[in-house]
């Protein structure tokens, strides 16, 4: 029992000296990203695309000409709100509504993240915010000039811009429980295709 109030103590005074003008800066060392930074387009869309597919994402990368041919051999009941007259039909429906209209939803994703597959979706991307979360396919576009390298580039990126409802979105949606059964689709979309632009 002396030895645990021992370690204590010694645990207690550590925290104290570190939490006491002039204690221990516990101020992680910058890492450096040299490797990172020279990576070409064509390796970071591998990064991005590789992190989705670990999510349980599908992904492929397009030119721009192959865009509409491809949306319509692949997705061709996807409700594209790329078209405004279609976002208009959406503003301000009922979730059961909504639930029952949208089983295969396109948007555009604003920013993509190498690191974790991570898309950035925020209110100019939806009619209504629940759009994402209902449908039970969600298509998401990126453009692949805004692919930046990791959450730190991400948060810069949108700091000071966020106005309203925004979200990071990457990989369909999944839990899984105790028993280790994976369920899809517990609290957001079934599946998730991505389509990489190239920029």
């Amino acid at each position: 029992m002396k030895a645990i109030n021992s370690s204590r103590q010694k645990i207690v005074e550590n925290i104290r000296k570190s939490t006491m003008a002039g204690g221990i800066n516990h101020a992680l060392p910058q890492l450096s990203f040299t490797d990172i930074e020279k990576e070409s387009k064509e390796e970071l869309y591998e990064r991005f695309s590789q992190s989705l597919k670990n999510a349980g994402a599908g992904v492929v990368v397009l030119d721009v000409s192959e865009l509409e041919g491809y949306l319509k051999d692949k997705f061709p009941e996807v409700i594209d709100l790329r078209d405004r007259s279609i976002w208009e039909r959406y503003k301000g429906m009922k979730p059961l509504e909504m639930e029952s209209k949208t089983e295969s939803v396109l948007l555009i994703g604003k920013m993509g993240v190498a690191e974790n597959g991570a898309i950035w979706v925020d209110e100019t991307c939806f009619p209504e915010r629940l759009l994402p979360f209902i449908t039970g396919k969600l298509v998401l576009l990126v453009d692949g000039k805004t692919i930046v390298r990791d959450m730190h580039a991400a948060y810069a990126a949108i700091a000071g811009k966020l106005e309203g409802f925004g979200v990071f979105v990457s990989g369909p949606s999944k839990t899984a429980d105790i028993e280790q059964s994976l369920v899809y689709g517990a609290h957001g979309a079934i599946s998730l295709d991505v389509i990489l632009l190239r920029g």
